[in-house]
């Protein structure tokens, strides 16, 4: 039976189009779908690491709040000194410091604001190290490892403020967030939702060691998806719980939405193909035409037919597919521009730092440095000026570019300071701190150490602006960590916080072939694929293992580096690694 041109046309106007709305709704659907549960999985995720690492941040700084108040603790007579009293009291976080032996569960050192029903409250019976609970209203009680102390027994149980990380949990968001122990027991949670963890079993569906996202069936039937992740302290996890009916709610929406288009679609396409088929050769060659424009690279091809009709739809989508595909290519030349200029912004950071060995008279020095990302936030140095030696370490919040740009300002400080021979570290230390307040205005900040050594006496003059204490590493025949000592004598604030800061020193003189080892905190809070933290105690293990070697400075540091590389085990960083170790070359 043979067809008329315009009944083919017809056939082919409204069989086509309905074949392909039906197709790519089929995959359209599909493809949402897929991206949906993509997304709600990295959302769901996305929000319990950041709750984890606002948990983190909020704990790491009570954590260093309460450690520089201990470090006044005299362990003779069990008695804090009025700085650590006053500190204490000055802080409004901190309701309670007490010194406990975990053996005997007692306290035998404490600074209180607390009320005496609060005081009575306290059941040391039931703390051990790693402790974390609820007390009272709007508190938390944890205890704290003090190693200064050298007593293993001995840990800091410390009441502070829990409003923050309280706030963090019950403030809007997509998901029910809460902060919960390994065993289910829950600390802070979302209002309006009871979940019962601790019969849930979560470790049977959960990885707790790892962040994970994970499909799970409560006991009374609700499938939800569940995000979690640890907050690197004791057993404390975030979860965040979301019903995957209201996750997926939207896809359902699609769904009905699409066969609704589709069959609009169809119907539209038998009324107007009756109308239109006589202009449907010309749209479609022209249609034809901009394919193959875009074919060949050309995307900036000339208005296509517009029209109410199938042609037009499909003419207008196609046109916006154009410019879109036009603009993820200039998107590509932007990103691949960006790299570059981060590349060089790597190399030039290389060249803010000394060469890794040196000889300085009485003094050899050797270091190291590996930013956690392209560009990092810690910066190391040394300056040979005539007389006098002044090494410089320090760490800015944070790492990558904007902490590099911080970096950069405190070399370009170093500079000056070098050309005006400045020597004082307590001078040397406040000009650092109005360079750095000025350069980022108190958004970032930097922990800093500035020695200066004598070069004729070998005495060290120093000042720490809240920076990791360097240790002293003596001249033992066979050494053990409990030698060790530590250049803690004074703690002044960070450079960069306030520009008002003042700045005291110490001195101390350096003995014949002794060793003195200058770090920043990346190294102690390097991870392993385990989750486990390096620590101070691993750590001395390594000094101690350096030093008896009794071999060169820069084995010395690569004996350090081969154990910090042994443990990281290929373990993405998470902080910069920075250290340098110094030996004094006078003869015993």
């Amino acid at each position: 039976m043979k067809l008329s041109l315009q009944k083919k046309l017809l056939i082919i106007l409204i069989g086509l189009p309905t074949i392909a709305a039906s197709l790519y709704s089929v995959v359209a659907i599909d493809l949402f779908k897929s991206d949906k549960q993509a997304y709600v999985y990295e959302s769901n995720s996305s929000i319990s690491r950041s709750l984890a690492q606002q948990v983190k941040n909020e704990i790491d700084s009570h954590i260093n709040s309460v450690r520089s108040i201990t470090v006044g603790l005299n362990p003779k007579t069990s008695t804090f000194s009025q700085w650590a009293k006053k500190l204490f009291h000055s802080n409004r976080n901190l309701s309670h410091i007490a010194i406990v032996d975990l053996i005997e569960k007692k306290s035998i050192a404490t600074l209180s604001k607390l009320s005496e029903v609060d005081k009575e409250s306290l059941d040391f019976a039931q703390i051990e190290n790693g402790t974390f609970k609820v007390f009272g209203e709007n508190q938390l009680l944890f205890t704290i490892s003090n190693d200064f102390l050298k007593k293993k027994n001995l840990v800091v149980v410390t009441v502070v403020s829990s409003k923050n990380i309280e706030n963090s949990f019950t403030a809007p968001s997509p998901s029910a967030n809460y902060l919960i122990t390994r065993s289910g027991k829950m600390l802070f949670g979302s209002l309006g939702n009871d979940y019962s963890f601790e019969k849930w079993d979560l470790s049977k569906t959960i990885n707790f060691d790892l962040s994970s996202t994970t499909d799970f069936l409560s006991p009374q039937s609700e499938k939800l998806l569940i995000s979690n992740s640890p907050v690197s302290y004791s057993d404390l996890h975030v979860v965040s719980i979301i019903e995957t009916s209201k996750a997926f709610k939207a896809a359902s929406e699609l769904i009905i939405q699409s066969i609704i288009f589709l069959i609009s679609i169809v119907a539209a396409s038998v009324l107007i193909s009756f109308v239109a088929s006589k202009g449907l050769t010309s749209k479609l060659k022209r249609l034809l035409g901009a394919t193959k424009e875009i074919a060949k690279g050309n995307y900036a091809i000339a208005p296509l037919p517009a029209s109410n009709d199938e042609i037009g739809i499909l003419s207008s989508s196609f046109s916006t597919m154009a410019t879109e595909i036009e603009q993820l290519m200039l998107d590509n030349i932007e990103k691949s521009r960006m790299e570059t200029e981060l590349k060089t912004a790597q190399t030039v950071q290389k060249t803010l730092f000394p060469a890794e060995e040196a000889d300085l008279g009485k003094i050899a020095l050797s270091g190291f440095y590996e930013p956690a990302s392209e560009c990092g936030g810690d910066w190391w140095h040394y300056s040979d000026l005539g007389e006098k030696i002044v090494l410089w370490i320090g760490d800015a919040t944070g790492h990558g570019a904007p902490a590099a740009l911080i970096t950069s300002a405190a070399k370009a400080t170093s500079t000056i300071i070098e050309m005006r021979n400045i020597v004082s570290p307590a001078e040397i230390m406040g000009t650092l701190n109005h360079a750095i307040h000025g350069a980022a205005q108190g958004e970032i900040c930097m922990t800093f150490f500035v020695a200066t050594i004598d070069k004729a006496t070998n005495e060290m003059v120093y000042c720490n602006a809240s920076h990791e204490a360097p240790i002293i590493i003596p001249n033992t025949e066979s050494l053990s960590r409990m030698d060790f000592s530590f250049l803690q004598d004074n703690n002044s604030p960070r450079i960069g916080e306030n520009p008002k800061s003042t700045y005291s020193e110490s001195s101390y003189q350096i003995k014949p072939q002794e060793h003195i080892f200058f770090y920043t905190d990346g190294i102690t809070e390097l991870y392993n694929p385990t989750g486990k933290m390096y620590g101070e105690r691993k750590l001395a293990k390594a000094l101690v293992g350096a030093h008896n070697m009794k071999s060169s400075l820069k084995a010395f540091k690569d004996f350090v580096l081969k154990d910090l590389y042994e443990f990281r085990d290929g373990e993405p960083l998470q902080d910069d690694v920075t250290f340098f170790v110094i030996k004094s070359e006078e003869k015993a």
